[in-house]
């Protein structure tokens, strides 16, 4: 990583003069990486915010993103999405039952759609201190899904709400199972959050079964919570604790 002139010394000093280690994925963020991002001007004029010992900061450098690559079995991996993957996206969700069996995607899916929702993701992003939503990853580094907590704001809280999806020609070998399971240690790692919630569509049932064998434990049915193309819907509630999985069942 090369530091900004005039930041290196105030990260060194936390070091007692040595130079500051770059944060792993796999870690939360050290204290250099909060000295660095502190004297960094915020763009948008955005003020920053300090919950516990971490600041919600205002931007990311691109060094960081590229590094934040999580590694799932058989060549697939997950890792922050990108303006290229938005032709995979308008290709995946061009098949009804994924829209069915979520919120907010709509059908048909436009390129106009798939543009828009990578300019939110993107421009989020770059205000968290590291990524919060992923792509799902073929051994060729083409998107094929997503998984994240698309909102959450790095630092504001102890929980967050996941969601995910996968194209369908992976649908029943067990991959998206794989990516909840490597998103959970990401989020009760390097996110520092405490529990992950779901909400499922009462008739997805192949969701149910992901987030129970990653070990959600269903907490209850929340009946008209959503509305869904002009009806109110149920959701079925799942809650993981960062007790209740640690450590998480090895990925196979």
């Amino acid at each position: 990583m090369t530091w900004p002139s005039g930041q290196a010394e105030a990260c060194k000093a936390s070091y007692g003069g040595s130079n500051p280690p770059v944060t792993s994925p796999e870690a939360p963020l050290d204290v250099a990486q909060r000295v660095l991002f502190l004297f960094r001007p915020p763009p948008n004029g955005k003020p920053r915010h300090l919950s516990s010992d971490r600041l919600v900061l205002s931007s990311l450098p691109s060094s960081l993103v590229s590094a934040t690559q999580l590694e799932l079995s058989d060549g697939f991996s997950l890792s922050p999405l990108d303006w290229s993957d938005q032709d995979a996206l308008v290709e995946h969700l061009q098949v009804r039952e994924i829209a069915q069996n979520t919120l907010r995607i709509p059908y048909p899916y436009t390129s106009a759609d798939a543009e828009t929702w990578l300019e939110q993701r993107i421009s989020h992003r770059q205000e968290q201190p590291t990524p919060v939503t992923f792509a799902v990853r073929n051994p060729d580094g083409r998107l094929i899904g997503v998984v994240g907590a698309e909102d959450h704001e790095v630092g504001t809280s102890h929980r967050a709400n996941l969601g995910y999806w996968l194209a369908q020609p992976y649908w029943g070998r067990g991959l998206m199972t794989n990516a909840v399971q490597r998103y959970v240690r990401y989020a009760f790692g390097p996110l520092g959050l405490a529990r992950l919630t779901a909400e499922v569509l009462p008739w997805n049932e192949a969701s149910c079964r992901v987030l129970e064998k990653t070990g959600f434990r269903y907490e209850g049915r929340l009946r008209n919570h959503h509305e869904k193309n002009g009806v109110l819907v149920d959701a079925l509630h799942y809650g993981l604790l960062r007790e209740d999985v640690h450590p998480v069942a090895p990925e196979r």
